[in-house]
């Protein structure tokens, strides 16, 4: 004989209550989690292929600070990242403090890969801008390097828009002497240069402000180097 409450559910189109339902419930429960953990385990969102580690395993030893001070052309962009590879690639690239500054970035990078894949996008894609924002940006940099008690290395990437250095001159006199500062004090600094510049010795002496102070400075070239001749037949 059905109860009342029996004939309310049949009325609704629900079925009756029977004994075992609350296994079956439990059951679908149980089953929609492990439904649930599976699709995270194969779906969750993970660290893109480059995406920089939010910690590194081993403390950096040493810093290496790219500064893009220019864009610059396909060609050119090659030789830089490939010239700077052996410098951050290698057994002991974990220890090694990376950063990318310029016109439109600063970061820092744990993994080399990233570094050179972030450098190759900044040098194509860096805004153009004159000699005095281009101090400035040398400045900035300064004042972020005399924080860093590691051993670095400065590597300077573009072309210099002007060949008239007076009206930056005092910049580039501060800038001089933070770099010295932070060489004498707290560890050494050395300046890898592939600066070009529009005419004239305009690279060379806006190195030397740095040379003359005791900083040593590497000039390297942007350009790949011209493919040999064919021997004469």
């Amino acid at each position: 004989m059905s109860t009342s409450n029996d004939s309310a559910d049949d009325m609704y189109g629900v079925p009756p209550a029977k004994r075992n339902n609350w296994k079956y419930f439990y059951g679908f429960v149980g089953f929609l989690a492990v439904t649930g953990l599976i699709l995270v385990a194969l779906y969750a969102e993970r660290p893109k292929r480059f995406q920089v580690l939010p910690k590194r395993k081993t403390p950096p030893a040493r810093s290496v600070y790219a500064l893009v001070m220019s864009p610059l052309d396909t060609l050119a962009v090659r030789a830089t990242v490939d010239s700077l590879r052996a410098e951050v690639s290698g057994a002991d690239s974990s220890d090694i403090n990376m950063i990318v500054a310029g016109t439109k970035i600063y970061k820092r990078f744990v993994s080399s890969a990233e570094f050179l894949r972030v450098l190759s996008d900044a040098l194509l894609n860096a805004q153009q801008i004159p000699l005095d924002k281009q101090s400035v940006l040398l400045s900035q940099l300064c004042g972020i390097l005399i924080k860093d008690t590691l051993p670095t290395k400065m590597v300077l990437i573009g072309k210099l828009a002007s060949t008239d250095f007076e009206p930056v001159r005092r910049q580039l006199n501060t800038s001089s002497r933070i770099i010295v500062q932070r060489n004498t004090i707290f560890g050494p600094v050395e300046i890898d240069s592939f600066l070009d510049a529009p005419v004239g010795n305009a690279a060379k002496q806006f190195l030397a402000y740095f040379s003359s102070q005791g900083i040593r400075v590497n000039e390297r070239r942007a350009l790949a180097a011209p493919a040999s001749a064919p021997p004469a037949l």
